[in-house]
């Protein structure tokens, strides 16, 4: 997918989203500091799950797609990243649609807890 670029690119790129990806993970802490509400909790979401899909695609750009992918989906982490995703999904899509605050937490807590299955 990048094999052309060069180290200085891909570190650039690497570094450039992951500083993105915690800026919108900080930004979603503030939205909770706002207060406690649905919206708050939309906000706080979207900002968590799109920060750490661009954390992902940040370390595919440093070590390459088909290598994050072979690791990711090893034997020992390919439960936990099907787990993984399927909840990052699961809960951005609760949120947007405006589900139940205690099913969107919910999903949120078991989608934290999950990355202790990658390992």
């Amino acid at each position: 997918m990048c094999p052309k670029l060069t180290l200085k690119q891909r570190l650039s790129g690497f570094l450039g989203l992951t500083a993105f990806g915690y800026l919108l993970t900080i930004l979603a802490t503030l939205t909770i500091s706002e207060g406690y509400d649905e919206e708050n909790m939309q906000r706080f979401c979207g900002f968590y799950i799109v920060g750490n899909f661009i954390a992902i695609f940040a370390t595919g750009l440093w070590v390459g797609p088909k290598k994050l992918c072979k690791k990711m989906f090893k034997k020992k982490r390919r439960i936990g990243t099907v787990v993984w995703f399927s909840l990052m999904i699961a809960v951005f899509t609760t949120a947007m649609l405006k589900g139940p605050l205690g099913l969107v937490l919910g999903m949120m807590a078991a989608e934290v807890r999950s990355t202790s299955l990658l390992r």
